[in-house]
């Protein structure tokens, strides 16, 4: 299997510890894994995982989830989505990482540039079907403001931009049927998550304790977020 796209094309020489850059190519340096599917794009392309750093049966079930999400999703928002991705040879492409580091950011996930899909695995590994399912839509409604050039995604650099791309995500994908809050629930009972570390916990926090911290945080940015309307032009990617 191949990789593509401008991800992991640096290496380390181990013996001199030089750095140096793969020169790009569509398919990419090439790596000993065995290819496993996810989502189709149409009926001659299929979507491969890029390269799993976890075990091959964690890729199997995540690739399964990453296409009972996209077809979760209304037809007209792949669409969008898709047409983005044919402007980039190769998009999208797909990791199960290690290391969140990697892509240089936080979280559990992200959505690069509207063609790059990063997700932790023992992220991955740990969720639950339905919460996978949440985050990976929840990324997908990420994909899709950016296919759409939203300003919030793209061009804005206000400091509340962050919120308002979350908030974005969060009334579409609502009406998608999806809520992301139980999963962010289940990761605060589940994992300890700081700069430092992101770790599986030995022990659960009790449910209602967490649950009511929970909510007691989120409160003040549903608040800061109550005048922030969704704008009307993307209406038509809404659910029934």
């Amino acid at each position: 299997m191949g990789w593509s796209g401008q991800f992991r094309l640096k290496v380390t020489c181990r013996h001199c510890h030089e750095q140096f850059h793969w020169k790009p190519l569509p398919q990419g340096p090439k790596r000993d894994q065995e290819p496993i599917e996810t989502l189709r794009i149409d009926s001659q392309n299929l979507v491969l995982i890029q390269e799993y750093d976890g075990t091959i049966d964690n890729a199997r079930r995540f690739g399964k989830h990453v296409r009972i999400a996209w077809e979760r999703i209304p037809q007209i928002a792949r669409d969008s989505i898709v047409a983005h991705w044919k402007k980039t040879t190769g998009a999208p492409f797909i990791w199960l990482l290690e290391n969140r580091s990697e892509w240089g950011g936080d979280g559990w996930a992200a959505a690069h540039g509207g063609t790059t899909l990063f997700v932790v695995d023992k992220v991955a590994a740990a969720l639950p079907d339905e919460h996978l399912e949440s985050l990976l839509i929840h990324e997908f409604g990420h994909f899709l403001f950016i296919a759409e050039s939203d300003e919030h995604h793209c061009t804005d650099t206000g400091p509340n931009r962050m919120l308002q791309c979350e908030k974005l995500v969060w009334d579409l994908t609502g009406t998608w049927g999806v809520d992301i809050t139980e999963a962010e629930l289940w990761m605060r009972r589940y994992f300890i998550d700081n700069k430092a570390e992101l770790q599986l916990r030995e022990t659960p926090l009790p449910y209602e304790e967490t649950r009511r911290g929970f909510v007691e945080k989120r409160a003040p940015i549903l608040e800061k977020m109550a005048t922030f309307e969704f704008p009307q032009k993307y209406f038509k990617f809404r659910g029934a």
